[in-house]
């Protein structure tokens, strides 16, 4: 890194000293020189590849702060660099808190509900609002009295239920469905 800078100094120093003698009208290049017959003899003022106007302090900035990065790096390659897949799961542990459900047997976190069984139960509960939607009465205006809701088998109940509203679903209650969801809590 170091002799790359050296380079770079000496190469700033060497622009500045042909501009100064290009202001001075000398010429480093005075002596003879061998030219084939034909060619211009002419001398050419050198030309430099940067624009006319550009003094000695921006060569200079060119050369010295050539390290600074041009455009800010993203997240996702700061990332990339950073979790490597070699190293991506170097500490990862293992999970010891993991459970079969005793009602259907998937495997689930301790302290979580099972997500096959949750997912019966919101199966079931899109059944129940479809079915809600089918009733006249809910599907216009919100009814005023508790809902409550009974399958085919258990049709011949509408007697206990007495000043509720009875939404029917047209299928069997699943057996994993509590009858004790009939009962309202105030009469347990």
């Amino acid at each position: 890194m170091a002799a790359s800078m050296v380079c770079r100094v000496r190469a700033a120093f060497l622009r500045f000293e042909s501009d100064l003698l290009k202001i001075l009208g000398l010429n480093r290049f005075n002596g003879p020189c061998l030219a084939p017959t034909g060619v211009n003899l002419q001398q050419q003022p050198h030309q430099r590849d940067s624009s006319p106007g550009v003094g000695f302090l921006e060569s200079l900035k060119e050369s010295v702060l050539w390290a600074v990065p041009r455009s800010r790096r993203s997240l996702e390659r700061r990332h990339t660099r950073r979790f490597q897949h070699h190293k991506h799961f170097e500490h990862a542990k293992p999970k010891k808190n993991i459970i079969a459900c005793l009602d259907c047997g998937h495997w689930h976190e301790r302290n979580t509900l099972c997500g096959n069984c949750y997912e019966k139960v919101r199966q079931e509960t899109q059944e129940m609002i479809a079915a809600m939607k089918e009733d006249e009465k809910v599907k216009f205006n919100h009814p005023d009295t508790e809902l409550t809701f009974l399958y085919q088998d258990e049709l011949k109940l509408k007697d206990q239920f007495v000043g509720t509203h009875i939404v029917e679903v047209k299928k069997k209650r699943p057996q994993w469905w509590s009858k004790n969801l009939l009962t309202s809590a105030n009469k347990r």
